[in-house]
């Protein structure tokens, strides 16, 4: 009986794990090491979410101990944490000041400043072992960012992460054998920086033009106007309907509400979708947005007409009911991006689909 158990047991577990099998020895089952990660302390952290993308300057990690060559070490890691967040899309751009390290915030802040970033970050590492494939292996990241403008610390977390190396274990019936990672010092700063990210996406906004609520096909629109998903970001909440609502980038020619000819297929997109089944004698309301270049006063109107040239493509060549649609003017009053260059400018310049109450 034990060892039809054993041998269920074994069944099992070389479902998700690679068998070596052997004649004269005990079959090898091999299993992955695991990463531990300790609980995440936030100690600073900000009441309230930010609604602008950030520019972030990132220096690398100041290693506490004496290791050799502690400086090469700390750019590396840095840069694990760098691919991990550029991966997450944390920062619309995020610098990494690889030449020199920052011992004091005053002075890495007033760097950051002049380089035209939001926010610093610095790190430290208080702790390393490294065991390579044949010790353990454990790293704690400290990490601490101020905005520059006051220089206050608006998030400090640390994280501790360790790979505990295993002995082989005798099952009788086989061996349990643990792999360590090619490099484990890489995977206990990889799920470090991941698990930092979690709090950090949390507070700030999204840039992807796909994740900011802009859609191109008809599929797109229509499942954001009707599943409420893909919703656009807005820092003013009572922008968004309850019914859905996306983006569209249309641009006109400067100063007027003529549309671009090249921007007519992505009107054609939205005639498509306003006369599909989902949408039919759905009532929508076209919202225009401006960048902040001329006058408050001249953006409202420029929106407002360039809403109005919107809802007389659709109605001249998809014979929409005009009564089925509204429009709306919001000038350069509900940004999305900062208006400090062209691109944040362009996806400013936008219009809003939204449905009606």
């Amino acid at each position: 009986m034990k060892k039809i158990i054993l041998f269920a047991l074994l069944l099992a577990i070389s479902a998700c794990n690679y068998i070596e099998p052997s004649i004269s020895q005990q079959p090898g089952i091999y299993l992955d090491t695991p990463i531990k990660l300790s609980e995440l302390m936030v100690y600073v952290q900000p009441t309230a979410r930010q609604h602008m993308p950030m520019r972030a300057l990132v220096y690398p990690m100041w290693i506490q101990q004496n290791y050799p060559e502690r400086l090469a070490l700390g750019r590396a890691f840095t840069k694990v944490f760098h691919n991990a967040w550029t991966e997450e899309q944390l920062f619309p751009a995020q610098v990494l000041a690889d030449s020199e390290f920052a011992l004091k915030p005053d002075r890495a802040i007033a760097k950051a400043r002049k380089q035209g970033a939001d926010v610093v970050i610095l790190f430290t590492v208080p702790y390393l072992y490294t065991g390579h494939t044949l010790d353990d292996t454990a790293v704690t990241v400290q990490m601490d960012m101020y905005e520059t403008t006051a220089g206050h610390l608006i998030y400090s977390m640390q994280q501790a992460s360790r790979i505990e190396f295993k002995a082989e274990e005798d099952w009788i019936l086989f061996a349990k054998k643990y792999r360590m990672p090619t490099d484990p010092l890489l995977g206990c700063l990889w799920a470090i920086a991941k698990d930092m990210a979690v709090p950090l996406k949390s507070w700030l906004p999204p840039y992807n033009p796909r994740d900011l609520g802009f859609a191109s096909t008809r599929s797109e629109i229509i499942d954001g106007l009707t599943s409420g998903k893909n919703g656009p970001y807005d820092p003013n909440a009572d922008v968004i309907a309850q019914g859905g609502a996306i983006y569209l980038r249309i641009e006109f020619d400067v100063d007027k509400a003529t549309i671009r000819p090249e921007f007519n297929n992505q009107l054609d997109e939205l005639g498509r979708a306003l006369t599909s089944s989902a949408l039919r004698d759905k009532k929508v309301i076209l919202g225009g947005h401006t960048d902040s270049d001329a006058s408050a006063e001249y953006n409202l109107d420029l929106s407002k007409r360039r809403a109005e040239a919107v809802k007389g493509y659709l109605v001249r060549n998809f014979q929409i009911d005009p009564g089925l649609i509204g429009t709306k003017g919001y000038g350069e009053s509900r940004p999305i991006m900062p208006n400090d260059n062209t691109a944040n400018k362009q996806l400013n310049r936008r219009v809003e689909v939204r449905l009606a109450d």
